[in-house]
């Protein structure tokens, strides 16, 4: 039960650092969309977005079931918050960059 318990910390953990990683490579791409003059960043921004949604939906449907599965409420869902939060910063930046 012990290493079933580590596990799940270790998945909570790389979760965690996927989203802020994922957070901080937008944030970096967000800025760098102003400070250069054309859209040269677009393709690169658009490729991000997908992989982001593809590796956030993952980690969110493994937390998700996980929350169901164990009694570690406080870790999972401080790693759903890190993970949801980002969908409101990116439509934040979509609306301030194209709109």
């Amino acid at each position: 039960m012990k290493n079933r318990i580590s596990q799940f910390m270790i998945l909570n953990k790389i979760a965690v650092f996927f989203a802020l990683g994922c957070f901080v490579i937008g944030g970096l791409l967000f800025i760098l969309s102003f400070l250069i003059p054309e859209d040269y960043l677009l393709g690169f921004g658009v490729l991000f977005f997908f992989l982001a949604i593809l590796g956030n939906g993952i980690f969110l449907i493994c937390i998700s079931v996980r929350l169901l599965l164990t009694k570690t409420y406080k870790e999972n869902f401080f790693t759903l918050y890190c993970i949801l939060i980002n969908i409101p910063i990116t439509i934040g930046y979509i609306s301030i960059r194209f709109i």
